[in-house]
């Protein structure tokens, strides 16, 4: 038997859950009608409707009947929306004031400015002008879209509508790639590598010469997804030095020399440490962490926890406290780190007598991308004066969410939750992937260098995200794709001597060059014109025959 105030706390909880459920949907309402506008601003325009007939639509007074038959047949005529959603948008559009407050509920007003109000209502069943708390707890879960979504799946066991992410994810491409672009940077080609990589998988490595921009394109990304905050730092670029022998200067460790008597030690964190555990506390947007010159020590000696945890999910080990200990900073560090899924983490590799090879171990968990300066890209670069790169501009509003909500939608167990898996009309691509996959494996087999399961799966993924971010479905490549993914995360691992490795260096090209796997052991000499099946890996491949022959070895990177 619970008492009064065990009984009115009950009442309070149930009705602030309900408040809350009720607000996140408030949001989806909005995101529909904010949808709508849109869609609505559009068809004054293919119609040419005049601003003084505009303005009569949604008021109290029916619209006159040759504007209801504009745009119903504007509406009619627009190949992109089916059936349903062209009547909901005429609807929407010639509806009066009462059949819309039928709709939308009792409301003091509907603002174009504003449609946020009348929608709230109707979620809430009241007048929210009159609730600020309410007001303020929808604008809370608008600013962050990740939150209000899974508070939605883990309070009442549904999934969120997801509109925005919708409409911005195919265009994140295409816009870094113009915002590149525009500051100067003249590689702009590499920034849909970068993002459909770091989407795909969240450990990105970039290799090539010194001063080529490798370190400058990922801080552009984090400045183009507007993640500069006072309030927070989203994103930290850290210089790797020699001496990091162990994890210590990423995981901090406890230091009982500066803790009193009697109380507990004191765990020396470190920037890397704190940005993991900001990134934990604030999982609606992205978070990067940049290892400069990563290589310029044993990458497995300070990185091992974090190479393990990435497949595991485990917790990474801090210290053996039964509760957390503060560090310098007054951050509460505790015994075990999980690492946060709105991470990304990006290395950038010099190779020269300074550096250390990688291990297939770190390759293997990586997209690796190779900054190659051409001769077009020097050319630009010189034409434009060479007065050094502007500011990147903005991305589109919602850019962040959508790359975080996409890149989570892709690393979803047991399969991506992406079209490509879904629709059935892909199957024919997804199978033409997977024989192509085979085949690289049967050469990579046939000279004991074999790739695992987790490289076949993520090729795959990594297809998935393409297709996804791709501007133009209908002229999708699944070679294009597939020639990308075969020069980041097969190559990247080929090293050796002449005698080890120049005949599967030759099987391989031959393999980019037609498509199929040669039935015998194949000769070689490098084609200077006519089709190429997969061209970025056969460039790659005729590069480190002619090195291999020269030198007697040849590694990737």
């Amino acid at each position: 038997m619970t008492s009064k105030a065990g009984d009115t706390n009950e009442r309070y909880t149930t009705v602030a859950h309900d408040v809350l459920i009720k607000c996140a949907f408030a949001v989806d309402l909005y995101k529909l009608y904010d949808d709508y506008m849109e869609q609505a601003l559009r068809i004054r325009e293919i119609a040419k409707i005049p601003p003084n007939e505009w303005e009569k639509c949604g008021q109290k007074d029916p619209l006159p009947e040759e504007l209801i038959n504009t745009i119903k047949s504007t509406i009619s005529n627009l190949p992109d929306l089916d059936d349903e959603g062209k009547s909901n948008l005429i609807h929407f559009l010639t509806d009066d004031k009462k059949q819309r407050r039928e709709v939308y509920g009792e409301y003091k007003g509907l603002d174009r400015g504003d449609p946020f109000q009348p929608v709230a209502a109707h979620a809430l069943g009241l007048r929210i002008d009159q609730y600020g708390i309410i007001n303020d707890l929808i604008h809370k879960f608008k600013s962050h879209p990740q939150l209000q979504a899974e508070f939605i799946q883990l309070v009442n066991g549904i999934t969120s509508l997801e509109f925005s992410a919708a409409i911005n994810a195919s265009s994140l491409s295409s816009e870094f790639a113009k915002a590149l672009s525009n500051s100067g940077f003249t590689a702009s080609n590499t920034g849909s590598k970068v993002i459909h990589s770091l989407i795909s998988k969240s450990f990105l490595i970039i290799t090539g010469n010194s001063g080529a921009g490798k370190t400058k394109i990922v801080s552009l990304l984090t400045d183009w997804l507007c993640l500069k905050d006072e309030s927070a730092i989203t994103s930290l670029l850290v210089p790797v030095g020699s001496d990091w022998t162990d994890n210590r200067n990423v995981l901090g460790f406890v230091n009982h020399l500066r803790s009193a008597q009697d109380e507990p030690p004191v765990y020396e964190s470190t920037p890397i440490l704190e940005l993991i555990i900001s990134a934990a506390g604030d999982p609606s947007r992205p978070y990067f962490l940049i290892l400069d010159e990563m290589n310029l020590s044993h990458v497995e000696r300070y990185f091992a926890d974090f190479l393990s945890a990435m497949e595991s999910g485990r917790p990474i080990p801090l210290h053996t406290s039964a509760t957390p200990l503060k560090s310098p900073q007054g951050t509460d560090v505790t015994a075990a780190l999980t690492l946060p899924d709105n991470l990304f983490i990006t290395g950038t590799v010099n190779v020269d007598e300074t550096t250390y090879m990688f291990s297939p171990k770190v390759l293997d968990r990586a997209n690796v991308i190779e900054f190659r300066v051409t001769p077009d890209d020097a050319k630009a670069f010189l034409a434009a004066g060479a007065g050094g790169l502007g500011e990147i501009e903005p991305a589109p509003e919602g850019a962040s969410e959508a790359f975080l909500a996409l890149s989570r939608k892709a690393r979803k167990k047991p399969e991506p939750d992406l079209v490509f898996f879904t629709d059935s009309s892909l199957a024919g691509t997804r199978t033409a992937i997977a024989e192509s996959i085979t085949g690289l494996f049967g050469i990579m087999h046939s000279h004991r260098m074999e790739f695992g399961y987790r490289t076949m799966h993520e090729v795959m993924r990594y297809a998935g995200v393409d297709y996804e971010l791709a501007a133009d479905r209908a002229a999708w490549s699944w070679q294009t794709c597939l020639d990308v993914q075969i020069l980041q995360k097969i190559l990247p691992k080929l090293h050796g001597s002449k005698k080890r490795i120049e005949q599967l260096l030759i099987d391989l090209a031959v393999f980019c060059e037609t498509g199929t796997a040669p039935a015998t052991t194949a000769t070689f000499t490098a084609k200077s014109a006519g089709k190429i099946a997969y061209p970025e890996s056969y460039g790659k491949l005729v590069d480190m025959i002619e090195a291999v022959r020269r030198d007697q070895f040849v590694s990737f990177i």
